[in-house]
């Protein structure tokens, strides 16, 4: 029996949810495997396709380094890291 929301959304959108939706957990878990938290920060990776990353600088509270740059932490995440 589908539910009231399966039921409005047609069969190729859902398939399409799905199929990002493994992406993403192929993503998550690859990245969390390589990902340099002690350089970079921390993963959490519960499962599915839920995942919470915390990127900080190591280098704080030193004032002029207290931020990262977005190019920076974009790299990082587009990036397999070892």
């Amino acid at each position: 029996m589908e539910t009231e929301c399966q039921g409005s959304i047609p069969s190729h959108r859902l398939r399409k949810i799905r199929d990002f939706s493994e992406i993403m957990r192929q993503w998550g878990q690859q990245f969390q495997r390589n990902f340099n938290q002690t350089e970079l920060g921390r993963i959490i990776y519960a499962g599915g396709d839920d995942f919470l990353g915390i990127v900080y600088n190591s280098q704080f509270p030193d004032p002029q380094l207290d931020s990262i740059d977005l190019d920076r932490v974009l790299h990082w995440l587009q990036t397999p890291h070892k």
